[in-house]
């Protein structure tokens, strides 16, 4: 490997470690995506784990996470050694991020509260079908979030921000 990061690289991989982290990824998962995100090149383990300074084991576990969620993937070999890529971009992780929110948060909440409203007692019942429609707008709002990215998403930011403009 002859890709080496400066302080400015190192800086922008703890920031995307943070953002992933806000996110519930993991800043380790985090930072090496955002590696291969900066590197625009397959790197190895091996590179990742000196790129990072994490481990081959911490390496491995969060490639394995990445690939799952669909950010990573392998891409081939330099001789015996697996080389990886980011397939994806910060737009592709918000989207997988709102569609983890709505399936495995408020869509359970909203199950539960249909399936046992009969079950809350009179003094509670009335705040939970509330509770039940902010769930459901919620979930609502973020489908309508994920509808509108893939729409708009060919757009470049300066073609973003005159839509956006004419909005507000």
């Amino acid at each position: 490997m002859m890709l080496l990061f400066g302080k400015a690289e190192e800086e922008f991989l703890d920031m995307i470690a943070r953002f992933t982290s806000n996110l519930g990824l993991g800043e380790a998962a985090g930072k090496i995506w955002g590696t291969l995100l900066l590197a625009n090149t397959p790197l190895s383990q091996s590179d990742i784990s000196q790129l990072t300074k994490y481990s081959l084991g911490i390496v491995s576990m969060n490639l394995s996470l990445l690939e799952r969620l669909g950010l990573v993937k392998k891409v081939g070999r330099v001789g015996k050694r697996k080389v990886y890529a980011a397939t994806s971009t910060i737009v592709d992780l918000l989207e997988n991020f709102l569609h983890r929110i709505i399936n495995k948060e408020l869509s359970p909440v909203i199950s539960y509260l249909q399936n046992n409203i009969d079950s809350f007692d009179d003094s509670t019942k009335r705040n939970a079908l509330k509770l039940l429609g902010e769930y459901k707008k919620a979930r609502l709002l973020l489908k309508l979030a994920i509808i509108t990215t893939k729409k708009l998403r060919v757009f470049s930011t300066r073609e973003l921000s005159k839509i956006f403009k004419l909005m507000v």
